[in-house]
C-alpha cells in the first residue's frame, strides 16, 4: 500500500484544517478544487475555465514533455489554454504536486482531482482547497457512460474504449 492511501487514516484532520469550510467567505490563499466525477460534465468545467483564461492543473499539465520539469511552472499549449505542470488526477502527481508546492505557488486557478481525498495533502492550515463539484443522476452518468465507451477511440486510459460494446444493449451491459 503506499503511503498516501496509509494516511486516509488521518482524512479527518486533514479536512479540518486543509479544506475551507465553503459557507466562509474565500480567502486569498484559497485554492478552488473540482473534484472531477466521470461523465457528471468535468470536461465541460475544463473548457469552461480554459476559455476564463484560468490556469488550470488536470492531467493535461505533463502532456506535451512537462512531465518531465523539475520546477512548478505555467505553460500554454497549442489552442491557447494554460497548464501548471503537474497532474493532480494521479497519486503519483498529488506526491509531485505538493512537493512543488502547488497550493503555496498559487500558479493554478482551478485544480481538477480525482481523489479528493488523497489531495488534501497537497494542502496547508493556510493555503486550503476549497472543493467544489458537480453531480449527475447516476442513471444518466451510466447510460451516458455506455455509449460514451462505444465510441471513445481517443481515450488514453485503458479500457475506456471498447467498440464491442455496440454489439450489446445497454441491459446485457449492466448485467455483466
Amino acid at each position: 500500500q503506499s503511503s498516501l492511501r496509509r494516511s486516509l487514516s488521518s482524512l479527518k484532520f486533514r479536512i479540518a484544517n486543509n479544506v475551507a469550510d465553503v459557507t466562509t467567505p474565500v480567502q486569498y490563499s484559497d485554492t478552488a478544487v473540482y473534484w472531477h466525477i466521470h461523465k457528471a460534465g468535468g470536461t465541460s468545467m475544463k473548457r469552461y475555465y480554459s476559455c476564463l483564461d484560468m490556469v488550470l492543473s488536470s492531467h493535461v499539465g505533463i502532456t506535451e514533455g512537462h512531465e518531465h520539469d523539475k520546477y512548478l511552472q505555467v505553460w500554454t499549449n497549442k489552442d491557447g489554454y494554460r497548464y501548471v505542470n503537474v497532474d493532480t488526477t494521479k497519486e503519483i502527481g498529488i506526491l509531485r504536486a505538493k512537493s512543488l508546492k502547488l497550493a503555496e505557488r498559487h500558479l493554478a486557478n482551478v485544480v481538477f482531482v480525482t481523489y479528493p481525498a488523497l489531495t488534501t495533502h497537497i494542502f496547508q492550515q493556510q493555503f486550503k482547497g476549497r472543493f467544489f463539484t458537480m453531480f449527475r443522476h447516476p442513471i444518466e452518468r451510466t447510460v451516458s457512460e455506455f455509449y460514451y465507451r462505444q465510441v471513445a477511440n481517443w481515450e488514453p486510459v485503458a479500457g475506456v474504449f471498447n467498440p464491442n460494446l455496440a454489439q450489446q444493449t445497454i441491459e446485457e451491459w449492466l448485467r455483466d
